[in-house]
C-alpha cells in the first residue's frame, strides 16, 4: 500500500458487513450538509454497514455516509436533527435496507445498504 493510500472499510468482526471507516472529505462533506461544527465533525468516524463500500459506476466516488446524508436531505426523509442523532450516538434500531444516490453526481448506487445496530457501533479509530 502506498502512502497516497488508505484504508475506508474493514470487515465486522462475528457478523455481515463492513465498517465504513469515514474520511476527512466525508466528514467535511456531513458537516456542511448538517451544518455541524468542527468538533462535532471530528466525532464521526465509522459506521457498521451491511454491505461494502460500492463505486459509483458514472464518476467513479466511493459510497459513503454522506451519500446516505445527501439522499435522505433531498428526499426529505429524516429531518436533520434525526441524522445528527444517529451519526453522533448510532441507530436504535433495526432499520430498512435502501438504495442511496451519489452525492458528487447523482447516480444511483448499485443495490441498498443499511446500518448495523449491532455493538461496538462507532469505532475509536
Amino acid at each position: 500500500m502506498s502512502s497516497q493510500e488508505f484504508v475506508d472499510e474493514v470487515l465486522i468482526e462475528g457478523g455481515p458487513g463492513s465498517c465504513w471507516i469515514m474520511t476527512t472529505e466525508e466528514r467535511s462533506s456531513i458537516a456542511k450538509m448538517l451544518d455541524l461544527d468542527d468538533d462535532n465533525a471530528a466525532k464521526m468516524k465509522a459506521h457498521n454497514m451491511s454491505r461494502d463500500r460500492m463505486t459509483c459506476q458514472t464518476c467513479g466516488k466511493r459510497s459513503g455516509v454522506d451519500d446516505i446524508v445527501h439522499s435522505a436531505q433531498a428526499l426529505g426523509v429524516h429531518s436533520t436533527e434525526f441524522m445528527v442523532d444517529v451519526l453522533m450516538n448510532g441507530p436504535k434500531g433495526q432499520n430498512p435496507s435502501h438504495a442511496f444516490d451519489c452525492s458528487q453526481c447523482g447516480t444511483t448506487f448499485e443495490g441498498v445498504a443499511d446500518w448495523r445496530a449491532y455493538p461496538p457501533w462507532v469505532h475509536g479509530l
